[in-house]
């Protein structure tokens, strides 16, 4: 049996949808659309992240929930996001030509202007979608949660990612309180 490429990626694109989930958060009467990111999404964010050894505890989740952000968003009111690659800055080249930015390096910079805590909510929003495709993935696979070992597993996990979540916090908290 002999396919082709596009064959394959349709063969297998059940799987691909299985974490194609979309999330609106609504911030005060302003509905925002997050989206799951891609493996290569992930990969392009991991890419960007400072070393840990050069760069505070609060610098690194900084930078890892920004650009997790500025990917997993798709749409803001009524403006979608979803098919844009490039933003147009409002600055033209000599030659009259546009001066673009990629959608990603644009929303980092709209979101330099949002607090911390906005930052946060919505981050924290993407959290709760993972953990949504998560628990649709178990449930379709029928995973046997009677296994109180694997449970115990999951749930350490899951207090890890919160004390985790609470430290960048407090973290942050600190610093803003220092003169």
């Amino acid at each position: 049996m002999t396919i082709n490429l596009s064959q394959l990626k349709e063969l297998m694109s059940p799987l691909t949808q299985l974490c194609q989930r979309e999330r609106e958060v609504d911030l005060k009467g302003i509905k925002v659309v997050i989206k799951h990111l891609t493996p290569k999404e992930e990969l392009d964010v991991q890419k960007l992240l400072p070393e840990l050894e050069g760069s505070s505890a609060v610098e690194f989740a900084d930078v890892f929930r920004r650009e997790t952000l500025s990917r997993s968003i798709v749409q803001v009111g009524d403006l979608d996001l979803r098919d844009l690659k490039e933003i147009e800055t409002g600055e033209t080249l000599s030659n009259g030509q546009a001066v673009k930015v990629s959608k990603e390096e644009a929303v980092v910079q709209v979101m330099d202007n949002w607090s911390k805590y906005v930052l946060a909510k919505l981050f924290e929003q993407y959290g709760l979608l993972s953990e949504e495709i998560e628990k649709g993935l178990d449930e379709s696979l029928k995973i046997n949660i009677e296994d109180r070992e694997a449970e115990k597993e999951q749930l350490k996990a899951r207090i890890e990612n919160l004390e985790v979540s609470e430290k960048l916090e407090n973290l942050e908290n600190n610093e803003k309180e220092v003169p």
